[in-house]
Protein backbone atom coordinates (compact mmCIF):
# COMPACT_ATOMS: atom_id res chain seq x y z
CA UNK A 1 0.00 0.00 0.00
CA UNK A 2 2.44 2.40 1.37
CA UNK A 3 4.25 2.00 -2.25
CA UNK A 4 1.59 2.55 -4.32
CA UNK A 5 0.72 5.59 -2.56
CA UNK A 6 4.53 6.80 -3.02
CA UNK A 7 4.57 5.47 -6.38
CA UNK A 8 1.28 7.64 -7.58
CA UNK A 9 2.31 10.44 -5.62
CA UNK A 10 5.68 10.28 -7.47
CA UNK A 11 4.55 9.90 -10.86
CA UNK A 12 2.61 12.47 -11.60
CA UNK A 13 5.55 14.91 -10.90
CA UNK A 14 7.91 12.66 -13.04
CA UNK A 15 7.18 9.39 -14.61
CA UNK A 16 10.33 8.53 -16.24
CA UNK A 17 12.71 10.18 -13.89
CA UNK A 18 11.49 8.18 -10.71
CA UNK A 19 11.86 4.26 -10.16
CA UNK A 20 10.62 2.83 -6.99
CA UNK A 21 12.46 1.50 -5.67
CA UNK A 22 15.79 2.34 -7.18
CA UNK A 23 17.65 0.07 -9.96
CA UNK A 24 21.46 0.20 -9.85
CA UNK A 25 22.48 0.50 -14.06
CA UNK A 26 26.40 0.78 -13.65
CA UNK A 27 28.87 0.46 -11.63
CA UNK A 28 32.75 1.72 -12.40
CA UNK A 29 35.38 -0.77 -11.95
CA UNK A 30 37.97 0.90 -8.51
CA UNK A 31 34.67 3.64 -7.53
CA UNK A 32 34.19 4.67 -4.68
CA UNK A 33 31.61 6.60 -3.34
CA UNK A 34 31.15 8.18 0.27
CA UNK A 35 29.07 10.18 2.11
CA UNK A 36 30.51 12.67 5.41
CA UNK A 37 30.47 11.65 8.79
CA UNK A 38 28.56 14.70 10.10
CA UNK A 39 27.09 15.52 13.69
CA UNK A 40 23.35 16.69 12.01
CA UNK A 41 20.58 17.57 14.34
CA UNK A 42 17.09 18.82 12.64
CA UNK A 43 15.88 22.24 14.07
CA UNK A 44 12.54 20.77 13.92
CA UNK A 45 11.20 17.29 14.45
CA UNK A 46 7.34 18.14 13.47
CA UNK A 47 5.28 20.64 11.53
CA UNK A 48 1.64 19.84 10.87
CA UNK A 49 1.04 15.90 10.34
CA UNK A 50 4.79 15.26 9.54
CA UNK A 51 7.18 13.70 11.78
CA UNK A 52 10.81 13.47 11.62
CA UNK A 53 12.71 10.08 13.02
CA UNK A 54 15.59 8.38 13.05
CA UNK A 55 18.20 9.49 10.74
CA UNK A 56 16.00 12.05 8.86
CA UNK A 57 15.88 14.09 12.32
CA UNK A 58 19.58 13.24 13.56
CA UNK A 59 22.22 11.73 12.26
CA UNK A 60 25.92 10.76 13.74
CA UNK A 61 29.14 8.81 13.74
CA UNK A 62 28.15 5.47 13.54
CA UNK A 63 29.50 4.57 17.35
CA UNK A 64 28.16 1.65 18.86
CA UNK A 65 25.05 1.65 17.22
CA UNK A 66 23.81 4.81 18.80
CA UNK A 67 22.12 6.49 15.74
CA UNK A 68 20.13 3.56 15.39
CA UNK A 69 19.21 3.17 18.75
CA UNK A 70 18.00 6.69 18.68
CA UNK A 71 16.14 6.20 15.85
CA UNK A 72 14.31 3.06 18.05
CA UNK A 73 13.68 5.70 21.03
CA UNK A 74 12.02 7.96 18.27
CA UNK A 75 9.74 5.52 17.06
CA UNK A 76 9.09 4.68 20.62
CA UNK A 77 8.45 7.87 21.56
CA UNK A 78 5.74 8.79 18.94
CA UNK A 79 3.83 5.48 19.55
CA UNK A 80 3.02 6.92 22.90
CA UNK A 81 2.10 10.34 21.70
CA UNK A 82 -0.15 8.64 19.27
CA UNK A 83 -1.55 6.39 21.61
CA UNK A 84 -2.04 9.66 24.12
CA UNK A 85 -3.79 11.48 21.42
CA UNK A 86 -6.13 8.52 20.89
CA UNK A 87 -6.89 7.64 24.30
CA UNK A 88 -7.74 11.36 24.51
CA UNK A 89 -9.90 11.71 21.25
CA UNK A 90 -8.01 13.89 19.47
CA UNK A 91 -6.28 13.95 15.81
CA UNK A 92 -3.69 12.73 16.71
CA UNK A 93 -1.24 14.03 13.52
CA UNK A 94 -2.46 17.14 15.26
CA UNK A 95 0.83 19.48 16.15
CA UNK A 96 -0.59 19.62 19.36
CA UNK A 97 0.62 16.29 20.42
CA UNK A 98 3.67 16.01 17.09
CA UNK A 99 5.48 19.05 19.11
CA UNK A 100 5.38 17.34 22.53
CA UNK A 101 7.21 14.50 20.55
CA UNK A 102 9.59 16.80 18.91
CA UNK A 103 10.13 18.18 22.30
CA UNK A 104 11.19 14.92 24.18
CA UNK A 105 12.93 14.09 21.83
CA UNK A 106 15.26 17.10 21.08
CA UNK A 107 16.20 17.13 24.47
CA UNK A 108 17.27 13.06 24.47
CA UNK A 109 18.83 13.38 21.32
CA UNK A 110 20.66 16.03 21.84
CA UNK A 111 22.06 15.58 25.04
CA UNK A 112 23.24 12.08 23.20
CA UNK A 113 24.47 13.58 20.04
CA UNK A 114 26.61 15.86 22.03
CA UNK A 115 27.95 12.81 23.93
CA UNK A 116 28.98 10.68 21.16
CA UNK A 117 30.29 13.64 19.25
CA UNK A 118 32.59 14.49 22.15
CA UNK A 119 33.60 11.30 22.29
CA UNK A 120 33.97 10.89 18.60
CA UNK A 121 36.74 13.93 18.79
CA UNK A 122 38.14 12.68 21.67
CA UNK A 123 39.21 9.44 20.13
CA UNK A 124 39.81 11.15 16.87
CA UNK A 125 42.89 13.18 17.88
CA UNK A 126 46.64 11.98 18.85
CA UNK A 127 47.49 15.03 20.87
CA UNK A 128 49.24 13.24 23.32
CA UNK A 129 47.83 15.13 26.16
CA UNK A 130 44.75 14.43 25.08
CA UNK A 131 45.33 11.41 24.56
CA UNK A 132 47.04 10.75 28.26
CA UNK A 133 43.99 12.51 29.87
CA UNK A 134 41.68 9.75 28.03
CA UNK A 135 43.62 6.89 29.13
CA UNK A 136 43.84 8.17 32.83
CA UNK A 137 39.80 8.69 32.33
CA UNK A 138 39.16 5.73 30.70
CA UNK A 139 40.91 3.74 33.44
CA UNK A 140 39.13 5.31 36.30
CA UNK A 141 35.88 4.39 34.47
CA UNK A 142 37.58 0.76 34.23
CA UNK A 143 38.15 0.94 37.80
CA UNK A 144 34.88 1.85 39.61
CA UNK A 145 32.12 -0.54 38.27
CA UNK A 146 29.15 1.55 39.30
CA UNK A 147 29.96 4.45 37.23
CA UNK A 148 31.29 1.43 34.58
CA UNK A 149 26.95 -0.40 34.84
CA UNK A 150 25.49 3.40 34.10
CA UNK A 151 28.09 3.84 31.00
CA UNK A 152 26.96 0.96 29.72
CA UNK A 153 23.39 1.37 31.22
CA UNK A 154 23.16 4.40 28.63
CA UNK A 155 24.89 3.29 25.53
CA UNK A 156 21.95 0.58 25.62
CA UNK A 157 19.22 2.57 26.00
CA UNK A 158 17.30 3.97 22.87
CA UNK A 159 16.78 7.38 24.28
Amino acid sequence: MVKNVVTSHFIQISPTTFQYPPVIINIEPRSRAAFPLTLLNANQYARPRLVLIGDSAHRIHPMAGQGVNMGFGDVLCLINILEQAVRDGADFSSLTYLVDYERQRQLQCLARLLSIDSLNRLYSTSFSPIVALRSVGLSFVNEFSLLKKFFAKQAASRS
